[in-house]
């Protein structure tokens, strides 16, 4: 029933497309085979990734010889980074 329903729709269609566009107004379409298989589809799921969980060895002691202000502050921004996840574990 529903496919039928669907079938009739997309000939209608066709036939408002045919008759509003100049590209398609040369089209003759007389027939639309379909073919419908009996197999469900498998919805679609995602594998879950997990990420794996390592205690962080590193202290966040280094020289920060940047001389840039910028890169110089990512660096401590790393370093306080690494002293956070070393506080957390």
């Amino acid at each position: 029933m529903e496919f039928n329903y669907n079938l009739t729709l997309i000939n209608e269609l066709l036939n408002i497309v045919k008759k509003n566009s100049n590209e398609c107004k040369n089209l003759n379409i007389k027939n639309i085979k379909v073919f419908v298989s009996n197999k469900k589809f498998k919805k679609f799921r995602p594998k879950k990734t997990s990420l794996s969980y390592f205690k962080e060895e590193a202290k966040g002691e280094f020289i920060n010889c940047a001389k840039d202000k910028e890169i110089r502050n990512i660096f401590e921004d790393i370093r306080k980074n690494i002293k956070r996840l070393k506080e957390d574990n």
